[in-house]
Protein backbone atom coordinates (compact mmCIF):
# COMPACT_ATOMS: atom_id res chain seq x y z
CA UNK A 1 0.00 0.00 0.00
CA UNK A 2 1.66 3.36 -1.13
CA UNK A 3 2.57 5.76 2.04
CA UNK A 4 -0.20 8.30 1.90
CA UNK A 5 1.86 10.86 1.89
CA UNK A 6 3.47 10.18 -1.36
CA UNK A 7 -0.01 9.80 -2.50
CA UNK A 8 -0.88 12.87 -1.17
CA UNK A 9 1.15 15.17 -2.50
CA UNK A 10 1.64 13.39 -5.51
CA UNK A 11 -2.07 14.72 -6.31
CA UNK A 12 -1.44 17.97 -5.33
CA UNK A 13 1.27 18.27 -7.70
CA UNK A 14 -0.87 17.00 -10.58
CA UNK A 15 -3.31 19.79 -9.77
CA UNK A 16 -0.94 22.10 -9.69
CA UNK A 17 0.49 21.08 -12.92
CA UNK A 18 -3.16 20.88 -14.21
CA UNK A 19 -3.55 24.42 -13.47
CA UNK A 20 -0.60 25.61 -15.47
CA UNK A 21 -1.20 23.89 -18.58
CA UNK A 22 -4.54 25.50 -18.78
CA UNK A 23 -2.68 28.79 -17.93
CA UNK A 24 -0.19 28.30 -20.58
CA UNK A 25 -3.08 27.36 -23.17
CA UNK A 26 -4.77 30.34 -22.05
CA UNK A 27 -1.87 32.50 -22.90
CA UNK A 28 -1.53 30.51 -26.03
CA UNK A 29 -5.38 31.11 -27.39
CA UNK A 30 -5.28 34.59 -26.23
CA UNK A 31 -2.17 35.39 -28.51
CA UNK A 32 -3.85 33.67 -31.30
CA UNK A 33 -6.80 35.85 -31.00
CA UNK A 34 -5.24 38.93 -31.07
CA UNK A 35 -3.28 37.70 -34.35
CA UNK A 36 -7.01 37.23 -36.24
CA UNK A 37 -7.62 40.41 -34.80
CA UNK A 38 -4.83 42.12 -36.63
CA UNK A 39 -5.06 40.06 -39.58
CA UNK A 40 -8.69 40.80 -39.78
CA UNK A 41 -7.24 44.90 -39.56
CA UNK A 42 -5.11 44.19 -42.21
CA UNK A 43 -7.13 42.76 -44.56
CA UNK A 44 -10.01 45.01 -43.81
CA UNK A 45 -7.36 48.01 -44.67
CA UNK A 46 -6.53 46.69 -47.86
CA UNK A 47 -9.57 45.62 -49.20
CA UNK A 48 -11.56 48.84 -48.30
CA UNK A 49 -8.87 51.40 -48.06
CA UNK A 50 -7.00 50.31 -50.88
CA UNK A 51 -9.23 47.50 -52.60
CA UNK A 52 -6.20 45.38 -53.56
CA UNK A 53 -8.46 42.46 -52.69
CA UNK A 54 -12.25 41.26 -51.73
CA UNK A 55 -14.32 42.25 -48.85
CA UNK A 56 -14.78 38.73 -48.82
CA UNK A 57 -11.32 37.96 -47.51
CA UNK A 58 -12.50 39.04 -44.19
CA UNK A 59 -14.53 36.63 -43.48
CA UNK A 60 -11.29 34.29 -43.12
CA UNK A 61 -9.73 36.09 -39.83
CA UNK A 62 -13.55 36.30 -38.39
CA UNK A 63 -14.70 32.76 -38.83
CA UNK A 64 -10.89 32.61 -37.24
CA UNK A 65 -11.72 34.65 -34.34
CA UNK A 66 -14.96 33.04 -33.25
CA UNK A 67 -13.13 29.45 -33.57
CA UNK A 68 -10.89 30.48 -31.35
CA UNK A 69 -13.02 32.10 -29.11
CA UNK A 70 -14.98 28.75 -28.60
CA UNK A 71 -11.73 27.34 -27.53
CA UNK A 72 -10.64 29.83 -25.30
CA UNK A 73 -13.81 29.79 -23.27
CA UNK A 74 -13.74 26.05 -22.91
CA UNK A 75 -10.08 26.21 -21.63
CA UNK A 76 -10.97 28.72 -19.08
CA UNK A 77 -13.67 26.51 -17.78
CA UNK A 78 -11.23 23.81 -17.73
CA UNK A 79 -8.46 26.22 -15.98
CA UNK A 80 -11.49 27.36 -13.30
CA UNK A 81 -11.87 23.45 -12.58
CA UNK A 82 -8.60 22.75 -12.17
CA UNK A 83 -8.01 25.84 -9.65
CA UNK A 84 -11.27 24.65 -7.80
CA UNK A 85 -9.59 21.40 -7.66
CA UNK A 86 -6.41 22.93 -6.27
CA UNK A 87 -7.91 25.21 -4.02
CA UNK A 88 -9.34 22.27 -1.85
CA UNK A 89 -5.97 20.80 -1.34
CA UNK A 90 -4.93 24.13 0.07
CA UNK A 91 -8.01 24.58 1.94
CA UNK A 92 -6.99 21.03 3.56
CA UNK A 93 -2.94 21.87 3.82
CA UNK A 94 -3.87 25.52 5.49
CA UNK A 95 -6.72 24.81 8.00
CA UNK A 96 -6.02 20.76 8.76
CA UNK A 97 -9.74 19.46 7.63
CA UNK A 98 -10.75 16.37 6.28
CA UNK A 99 -10.67 16.35 2.59
CA UNK A 100 -12.28 13.31 0.68
CA UNK A 101 -11.36 13.01 -3.03
CA UNK A 102 -14.13 11.68 -5.01
CA UNK A 103 -12.54 8.62 -6.76
CA UNK A 104 -14.11 8.06 -10.94
CA UNK A 105 -14.77 3.87 -10.96
CA UNK A 106 -16.05 4.02 -7.60
CA UNK A 107 -18.40 6.59 -7.97
CA UNK A 108 -21.44 6.65 -10.35
CA UNK A 109 -24.39 8.48 -11.95
CA UNK A 110 -27.78 6.55 -13.82
CA UNK A 111 -30.58 8.31 -15.91
CA UNK A 112 -33.27 6.95 -16.54
CA UNK A 113 -35.20 8.41 -19.55
CA UNK A 114 -38.52 7.84 -20.34
CA UNK A 115 -40.98 7.84 -23.25
CA UNK A 116 -44.15 9.90 -23.56
CA UNK A 117 -47.18 10.91 -25.65
CA UNK A 118 -49.52 9.12 -27.42
CA UNK A 119 -47.45 7.23 -29.14
CA UNK A 120 -44.97 6.14 -26.64
CA UNK A 121 -45.43 2.58 -27.24
CA UNK A 122 -43.77 2.84 -30.20
CA UNK A 123 -40.56 4.90 -29.32
CA UNK A 124 -38.07 2.92 -26.59
CA UNK A 125 -36.66 3.96 -23.19
CA UNK A 126 -33.21 5.05 -22.61
CA UNK A 127 -30.66 4.34 -19.21
CA UNK A 128 -27.63 6.90 -19.17
CA UNK A 129 -24.85 6.36 -17.11
CA UNK A 130 -21.54 7.29 -16.64
CA UNK A 131 -18.50 6.53 -13.80
CA UNK A 132 -16.22 9.59 -14.50
CA UNK A 133 -17.10 12.19 -12.07
CA UNK A 134 -14.52 14.40 -9.84
CA UNK A 135 -14.74 16.45 -7.03
CA UNK A 136 -13.84 17.10 -3.48
CA UNK A 137 -15.95 16.65 -0.21
CA UNK A 138 -14.43 19.03 2.59
CA UNK A 139 -15.39 18.26 6.10
CA UNK A 140 -14.88 21.15 8.06
CA UNK A 141 -13.52 22.12 11.38
CA UNK A 142 -15.61 24.98 11.32
CA UNK A 143 -19.37 24.21 11.67
CA UNK A 144 -21.49 25.08 8.50
CA UNK A 145 -18.33 25.22 6.32
CA UNK A 146 -18.86 21.70 5.13
CA UNK A 147 -19.46 21.24 1.04
CA UNK A 148 -18.56 19.37 -1.74
CA UNK A 149 -18.30 20.26 -5.42
CA UNK A 150 -18.33 17.34 -8.19
CA UNK A 151 -18.48 17.71 -11.86
CA UNK A 152 -18.74 15.60 -14.63
CA UNK A 153 -18.01 15.71 -18.37
CA UNK A 154 -20.83 15.10 -20.15
CA UNK A 155 -18.86 13.41 -22.62
CA UNK A 156 -18.42 10.35 -21.08
CA UNK A 157 -22.08 9.73 -20.60
CA UNK A 158 -22.83 5.91 -22.04
CA UNK A 159 -25.67 5.25 -23.67
CA UNK A 160 -28.33 2.07 -23.12
CA UNK A 161 -25.42 -0.17 -22.38
CA UNK A 162 -26.42 -4.24 -22.80
CA UNK A 163 -25.97 -4.20 -18.61
CA UNK A 164 -27.69 -1.36 -17.46
CA UNK A 165 -30.66 -1.71 -19.67
CA UNK A 166 -31.05 -5.38 -18.47
CA UNK A 167 -30.66 -4.47 -14.93
CA UNK A 168 -33.12 -1.46 -15.43
CA UNK A 169 -35.63 -4.04 -16.94
CA UNK A 170 -35.74 -2.66 -20.23
CA UNK A 171 -35.11 -5.71 -22.41
CA UNK A 172 -33.20 -6.26 -25.13
CA UNK A 173 -30.48 -4.53 -26.34
CA UNK A 174 -30.34 -1.77 -29.17
CA UNK A 175 -28.36 -2.19 -32.08
CA UNK A 176 -25.48 -0.50 -32.09
CA UNK A 177 -26.08 2.20 -34.64
CA UNK A 178 -29.39 3.15 -32.60
CA UNK A 179 -27.40 3.74 -29.69
CA UNK A 180 -25.07 6.03 -31.53
CA UNK A 181 -27.56 7.94 -32.81
CA UNK A 182 -29.18 8.33 -29.68
CA UNK A 183 -26.08 9.64 -28.27
CA UNK A 184 -24.82 11.69 -30.67
CA UNK A 185 -28.45 13.83 -30.37
CA UNK A 186 -28.45 13.78 -26.56
CA UNK A 187 -25.13 15.38 -26.72
CA UNK A 188 -25.38 17.82 -29.14
CA UNK A 189 -28.76 19.21 -30.36
CA UNK A 190 -30.28 18.65 -26.69
CA UNK A 191 -27.45 19.08 -24.13
CA UNK A 192 -25.06 21.17 -26.34
CA UNK A 193 -22.13 19.61 -24.33
CA UNK A 194 -20.02 21.60 -26.91
CA UNK A 195 -21.34 24.61 -25.49
CA UNK A 196 -21.42 23.17 -21.87
CA UNK A 197 -19.10 20.85 -21.39
CA UNK A 198 -19.99 19.81 -17.73
CA UNK A 199 -22.92 18.80 -15.18
CA UNK A 200 -21.79 19.85 -11.68
CA UNK A 201 -23.25 19.28 -8.75
CA UNK A 202 -22.49 21.74 -5.35
CA UNK A 203 -24.03 20.30 -1.68
CA UNK A 204 -23.76 22.45 1.31
CA UNK A 205 -23.90 21.02 4.95
CA UNK A 206 -22.53 17.50 4.91
CA UNK A 207 -22.63 16.86 8.58
CA UNK A 208 -25.00 14.48 8.37
CA UNK A 209 -25.09 11.35 11.16
CA UNK A 210 -23.75 8.18 9.82
CA UNK A 211 -25.92 5.65 8.19
CA UNK A 212 -28.77 7.89 8.35
CA UNK A 213 -30.65 8.99 5.69
CA UNK A 214 -30.59 13.05 5.50
CA UNK A 215 -31.97 15.86 2.75
CA UNK A 216 -29.08 17.71 1.42
CA UNK A 217 -29.21 21.05 -0.24
CA UNK A 218 -27.51 20.15 -3.89
CA UNK A 219 -27.41 22.72 -6.41
CA UNK A 220 -26.76 21.51 -9.97
CA UNK A 221 -25.80 23.07 -13.29
CA UNK A 222 -26.33 22.12 -16.17
CA UNK A 223 -27.05 23.70 -19.88
CA UNK A 224 -25.67 26.84 -18.38
CA UNK A 225 -28.83 26.54 -15.57
CA UNK A 226 -28.49 26.42 -12.00
CA UNK A 227 -31.63 25.00 -10.16
CA UNK A 228 -30.76 23.85 -5.75
CA UNK A 229 -32.68 20.71 -4.72
CA UNK A 230 -33.34 19.40 -1.15
CA UNK A 231 -32.55 15.84 -2.27
CA UNK A 232 -32.73 12.76 0.23
CA UNK A 233 -29.27 10.90 1.16
CA UNK A 234 -27.69 7.70 2.48
CA UNK A 235 -24.33 9.25 3.59
CA UNK A 236 -21.73 7.21 5.84
CA UNK A 237 -18.04 7.93 6.38
CA UNK A 238 -15.31 6.38 8.49
CA UNK A 239 -11.23 7.82 8.40
CA UNK A 240 -10.88 6.31 4.47
CA UNK A 241 -13.66 6.64 2.55
CA UNK A 242 -17.11 8.66 2.04
CA UNK A 243 -20.33 7.43 0.67
CA UNK A 244 -22.96 9.09 -0.48
CA UNK A 245 -26.13 8.08 -2.63
CA UNK A 246 -29.44 8.98 -3.33
CA UNK A 247 -31.95 9.66 -6.23
CA UNK A 248 -34.22 12.77 -7.50
CA UNK A 249 -36.46 13.32 -10.07
CA UNK A 250 -35.78 16.83 -12.51
CA UNK A 251 -37.13 18.69 -15.31
CA UNK A 252 -35.60 18.87 -18.37
CA UNK A 253 -37.24 21.97 -19.41
CA UNK A 254 -35.96 24.16 -15.76
CA UNK A 255 -32.74 23.58 -17.44
CA UNK A 256 -33.90 25.32 -20.50
CA UNK A 257 -33.78 21.73 -22.55
CA UNK A 258 -36.21 21.11 -25.09
CA UNK A 259 -37.18 17.43 -24.86
CA UNK A 260 -36.46 15.47 -28.08
CA UNK A 261 -40.03 14.98 -29.96
CA UNK A 262 -41.30 13.90 -33.43
CA UNK A 263 -45.04 13.84 -34.68
CA UNK A 264 -45.84 17.03 -33.22
CA UNK A 265 -44.99 15.85 -29.85
CA UNK A 266 -47.22 12.69 -30.05
CA UNK A 267 -43.98 10.61 -29.72
CA UNK A 268 -41.40 12.32 -27.06
CA UNK A 269 -39.02 11.89 -24.49
CA UNK A 270 -40.73 12.87 -21.37
CA UNK A 271 -39.60 15.70 -19.67
CA UNK A 272 -38.53 13.81 -15.86
CA UNK A 273 -35.29 12.44 -15.74
CA UNK A 274 -34.89 10.04 -13.12
CA UNK A 275 -31.30 10.14 -11.16
CA UNK A 276 -29.55 7.90 -8.96
CA UNK A 277 -26.32 8.45 -7.99
CA UNK A 278 -23.44 6.67 -5.43
CA UNK A 279 -20.46 9.17 -4.71
CA UNK A 280 -17.59 7.40 -3.36
CA UNK A 281 -14.42 9.22 -1.90
CA UNK A 282 -11.63 8.54 -0.64
CA UNK A 283 -9.80 10.60 2.00
CA UNK A 284 -6.36 12.38 1.77
CA UNK A 285 -4.30 12.44 4.47
CA UNK A 286 -0.19 13.14 5.18
CA UNK A 287 1.45 16.29 3.69
CA UNK A 288 1.30 19.75 4.84
CA UNK A 289 4.29 21.48 3.99
CA UNK A 290 5.15 25.48 3.70
CA UNK A 291 6.70 24.81 -0.02
CA UNK A 292 3.48 23.20 -0.83
CA UNK A 293 0.98 26.12 0.68
CA UNK A 294 3.61 28.51 -1.28
CA UNK A 295 3.58 26.78 -4.67
CA UNK A 296 -0.72 27.07 -4.16
CA UNK A 297 -0.16 30.84 -3.56
CA UNK A 298 1.68 31.33 -6.30
CA UNK A 299 -0.72 29.43 -8.47
CA UNK A 300 -4.01 30.43 -7.34
CA UNK A 301 -3.49 34.11 -6.92
CA UNK A 302 -5.85 36.86 -7.76
CA UNK A 303 -4.48 37.91 -10.20
CA UNK A 304 -4.32 35.08 -12.70
CA UNK A 305 -7.68 34.25 -11.60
Amino acid sequence: MPDPQVEYAGRLEARLQAVERQERSHIRVGNAKLAALAAGLALAWLSLAKHWISPYWLFAPVALFAALAVWHERILRARTLAERAAAFYRQAIVAGNTVYRIEPGLSRVVIRVHRAGPLAAFGHEHVVASRDLHGYALLARSPGADRADLYLPLTSLEVDAPALRKSAGLGAALSPTDVLATRDHMLHPVLEADRYPYAEAHIAGLAAKRGHRERLRITFTLHGRRRSYDVPVQMDWNNRRLHVSGRITILQTSFAIRPYAVLGGALRVADELQLAFEVSGVRQTGVAGAKADLHLRKTISPQRR
